[in-house]
């Protein structure tokens, strides 16, 4: 597993190179019940193929603090952006993957996340809110699941953006997470 995560950030990062932008990704995850901490991290490329559409393709690594388990999410995804006014952007993404667990068979996955984003009045900020819904193609996968995701974007250059983010998640896998993202545009 761990040959197939490093083959899959070597992919991922060699692809990042030719794309509009990448971004890297540390999270603290808290579960519900049982309450378990987790880190996540996670890589993200994504680029421009039309003028509303983009294309995105990510991979992120859970390790749980006690029973020291990994899972890794492969994911590519398309956005649909629609201005609609000079400072809010609605936006629908679609996405499928593939989940592997530590001790579970890997299985595929669908992903549908409608979001606002929005530029805020003080120079250089902008927020996102949505929800995802998530659901395993296999109902043994229990990976059906609903999240409010809000974030807080500071640009630190015309190219380098900070996203400070939160998410609810409620489903299979209850839990709040908190993450940190460095963003980096080409």
């Amino acid at each position: 597993m761990k040959m197939a995560l490093a083959s899959a950030l070597l992919f991922v990062s060699g692809v990042a190179s030719a794309q509009s932008s990448m971004s890297v990704n540390y999270a603290v995850q808290n579960d519900d019940s049982p309450a378990v901490q987790k880190h996540v991290t996670a890589l993200k490329v994504q680029t421009k193929l039309t003028k509303s559409i983009d294309g995105d393709l990510g991979i992120s690594a859970t390790t749980a603090d006690v029973a020291n388990t990994i899972t890794n999410r492969y994911e590519a995804g398309l956005i649909y952006n629609l201005p609609v006014s000079s400072s809010v952007t609605a936006s629908v993404r679609g996405g499928l993957g593939t989940k592997q667990a530590s001790g579970k068979p890997d299985y595929a996955y669908y992903s549908v996340e409608p979001a606002v984003s929005f530029k805020l009045p003080v120079e250089g900020f902008s927020a996102k809110v949505g929800y995802r819904w998530r659901d395993g193609f296999n109902d043994l996968a229990k990976d059906t699941n609903q999240a409010t995701r809000m974030s807080l974007t500071y640009a630190l250059t015309k190219l380098d953006k900070v996203t400070i983010g939160h998410d609810i998640q409620r489903g299979d896998g209850a839990n709040k997470t908190t993450s940190l993202q460095y963003s980096r545009s080409f």
